[in-house]
């Protein structure tokens, strides 16, 4: 499953100097938002094996411009709008090399061949390009990044804060105050591009906020266990991606709550994850992270005050610690509080 484009802003709509702009919660798709089942990397392969036939090059929707008058794709009647050097034509944004063919929209069918999007705290919609290889956005600037309500395909948009590659696994992440920490490279687009977020200990408040987003009232994290080397099928990841541990990811708008069902990984509270290797649908719920064997997590991973990291023990004395994750049975790796057989 892909994950919706806004749970990229943090990343993408971002200033060009200093820390991002702020973000509206993520969209998971349906409904709900779609942000981290993070199931990506056999459908990044499998679900777009080719590109549709669609406007490409001048006047195009996500075409090169330097003045309106260069973009022509579109409903007839609305205004043509050139991004000549960044998103929204707005300095506090991510650039737009060559500039970017957009206009305003209501609906898909507004757009031409394009995509009809809001972007995270903006009022307007605007069309953007579609795509479905690594390959369909212009090069250099803009990557296929995943967009959930897009079906099959992704958007074009600008790739300046897409940090790090999944094929690489380990990066360098950024807290606050510009301390370098270990990160995780999370894949963001069709390309072997990603966002770095931080590497963490399991438990309760073990994730900074993610200031990125810049320092007022930054978007708080929880930290979640991620295995991108394999597909949701359990198989090789298709893409090659190399991370495996735990990352710090931006809360669900409406976090679910332990012992409730859940579908997605990280849609749970903090604290907690969702078990999907249950075999029963019933038992697929949100259970307290812990540390197997020992209880003791790798003491070079970061973590902020006041954090609470989990141990060994479950707060239940009918569950122990179990390798529900399929992070590996072996001491300090995470695992998940599951009832006792």
């Amino acid at each position: 499953m892909k994950r919706s484009l806004a749970w990229l802003t943090g990343s993408l709509l971002v200033l060009t100097m200093g820390c991002p702009g702020p973000v509206a919660p993520e969209d998971m798709g349906g409904g709900g938002r779609d942000m981290a089942s993070v199931d990506l990397a056999d459908e990044v392969v499998d679900m777009a094996p080719s590109e549709p036939n669609r406007c490409r090059g001048n006047g195009c929707i996500g075409g090169p411009c330097n003045t309106s008058a260069d973009c022509t794709e579109g409903k007839e009647g609305v205004p043509k709008i050139c991004w000549k050097e960044t998103l929204l034509n707005n300095p506090r944004y991510v650039p737009t090399p060559g500039g970017y063919c957009t206009q305003e929209c209501q609906t898909h069918a507004d757009c031409g061949t394009g995509y009809c999007f809001q972007m995270p705290g903006e009022p307007k919609k605007y069309c953007m390009a579609l795509c479905r290889t690594a390959t369909t956005c212009r090069k250099p600037g803009y990557a296929c990044t995943f967009e959930a309500g897009a079906g099959m395909d992704g958007i074009c948009f600008p790739d300046k804060n897409l940090d790090c590659q999944p094929t690489k696994g380990a990066c360098d992440a950024t807290v606050a105050g510009g301390g370098v920490v270990k990160g995780g490279c999370i894949r963001a687009a069709f390309e072997d591009k990603g966002i770095c977020r931080v590497a963490c200990q399991v438990g309760v408040k073990t994730c900074p906020p993610d200031t990125r987003f810049g320092t007022q009232n930054p978007p708080p994290q929880h930290c979640v266990f991620l295995d991108t080397t394999t597909d949701s099928a359990g198989r090789p990841s298709p893409t090659g991606d190399k991370w495996k541990g735990a990352v710090c990811l931006e809360f669900a708008p409406m976090p679910v709550m332990p012992g409730q069902r859940c579908t997605f990984w990280d849609e749970c509270t903090d604290g907690y994850q969702c078990d999907r290797y249950a075999q029963r649908p019933e038992q697929q719920v949100c259970r307290q992270l812990c540390v197997q064997g020992n209880g003791v997590q790798d003491p070079t991973l970061y973590v902020p005050p006041g954090a609470m990291p989990a141990t060994n023990m479950c707060a239940n004395p009918n569950e122990g610690c179990s390798n529900a994750l399929l992070a590996g049975a072996q001491n300090g790796q995470p695992g998940l509080c599951t009832p006792r057989n």
